[in-house]
């Protein structure tokens, strides 16, 4: 496909699923650490490019004196370094290139402790993470790319492993990020919003400055901006404003230090 189909099928797939657009399109410029991936292997997968917006958007907000870990741009560089980029990555796929990626980056910490097993244990739910079985891991990691996603179908052999038992409304149905929802925007809707309500009391709270990571004037200039900004900009800021007031939480229960 040419560019401009590229665009028209992006385009497509953000309307048909919008909640996903802040996650792989967001809005602002990629941290220049990426680069390194690039030099290490010749492209840089697209969700390592949109996280790298939002981690140097939450960079910007942090206080002088905290641990920056030099800076927004520097754990690229280890990142590609600690890697087995000859054994893992040379020659393959670039599918197989980006999930091996996510496995050896992003998926270790979150799918336990963002998505199951100490979320749930910290709620008293007894939940199961199935697809973490190895044998399950290594098979699937075997697949062809084709089982894996199918033109703009994704998880395809697993719908199809599942095609008749569940309703075709969910067979079809697009992939979904496992996430809260979105904080609405200042006025009428933030006024009915209690989560957006209760972040902005924690960002404007005295005791926000007790914690060691962002910046208390930051964070409230932060709130303004996007008070006074559109739809999209509230969507894409949700993360970090809920980040921003999850840590003032840990401190006061916890005491957090840096």
């Amino acid at each position: 496909a040419n560019q401009a189909e590229r665009q028209a099928a992006l385009a497509a797939l953000i309307a048909a699923n919008p909640l996903s657009r802040w996650i792989f399109d967001p809005s602002g410029t990629p941290a220049a650490g990426i680069e390194h991936i690039r030099k290490a292997i010749g492209y840089c997968p697209s969700w390592i490019e949109s996280l790298s917006v939002q981690y140097r958007d939450l960079f910007s907000l942090m206080r002088s004196d905290a641990p920056s870990g030099n800076g927004p741009d520097a754990p690229y560089a280890r990142m590609m370094s600690e890697l087995d980029i000859a054994g893992r990555i040379d020659r393959r796929d670039p599918t197989n290139v980006s999930l091996y990626l996510w496995q050896k980056t992003m998926l270790i910490n979150f799918i336990l402790t963002v998505l199951a097993d100490r979320m749930e244990m910290a709620h008293s739910i007894e939940g199961r993470v199935p697809f973490l079985d190895h044998k399950v891991a290594e098979f699937t990691a075997g697949l062809p790319i084709n089982y894996k996603i199918r033109e703009k179908t994704e998880k395809y052999v697993l719908r199809e492993a599942a095609r008749d038992v569940i309703t075709p409304e969910l067979y079809a149905r697009e992939k979904h990020p496992f996430i809260a929802p979105p904080l609405s925007q200042a006025g009428k809707k933030a006024a009915s919003d209690p989560l957006r309500q209760r972040c902005e009391d924690i960002i404007r709270s005295r005791s926000f400055s007790d914690q060691p990571f962002f910046d208390a004037a930051k964070a409230s200039a932060f709130l303004d901006s996007v008070t006074h900004g559109d739809a999209t900009m509230a969507t894409e800021a949700s993360p970090i404003i809920l980040r921003m007031a999850t840590f003032s939480l840990m401190q006061q229960r916890f005491g957090i230090s840096a």
